[in-house]
């Protein structure tokens, strides 16, 4: 019951009751809690609809080889190694001829990456990765990509990158 005039008129709302008392201070704190209310279920909406865009993002750089060619180095150099694994393809026969597991595959990729994120920032970070030239085998669902890295110090590397389409997505593998 509401300790200004004993009613149990609050109790039937599930957000903040409109004040059934005329004080300016119930009516303050109603407009108070109804501002909150609004200003959560906002960004919660703003944060689905980014989250939604986010994997919108990862999925449409797979549809594309070189688009992917580009966020997979990007991603390995700045972003998360994790992601990096997610978007690497490791054949059974791969892992046999180098006598790994599928989690030692991945722990060999997270201490490379570590390795090639601090070899970047020793060269002032990654300024930008161009992918020069996409070459497809077997049917177009292979294909290697010839990227260049250059660093904000100037340095400059050439390097190549296998692919493989899985299910219409690229991936980084062979």
């Amino acid at each position: 019951s509401c300790k200004n005039c004993k009613a149990s008129h609050h109790e039937a709302f599930s957000v903040s009751p409109i004040p059934r008392h005329n004080t300016l201070s119930s009516l303050w704190q109603f407009r108070l809690n109804l501002s909150e209310q609004l200003v959560k279920k906002s960004l919660r909406i703003l944060t689905i609809a980014l989250l939604a865009l986010v994997i919108s993002a990862c999925s449409d750089n797979q549809s594309d080889p070189k688009t992917f060619a580009k966020a997979y180095v990007t991603e390995t150099l700045n972003g998360d190694i994790e992601q990096v694994i997610a978007w690497t393809y490791t054949s059974p026969e791969f892992l046999q001829k180098h006598h790994l597991s599928a989690d030692g595959m991945k722990e060999q990729m997270r201490q490379a990456g570590k390795v090639m994120r601090e070899q970047t920032e020793k060269n002032q970070g990654l300024d930008s990765v161009t992918v020069n030239d996409i070459v497809y085998s077997d049917g177009k669902t292979k294909a290697r990509a010839f990227i260049t890295i250059k660093t904000k110090n100037g340095e400059s590397r050439n390097d190549e990158i296998p692919l493989i389409q899985i299910d219409g997505k690229w991936r980084a593998g062979e």
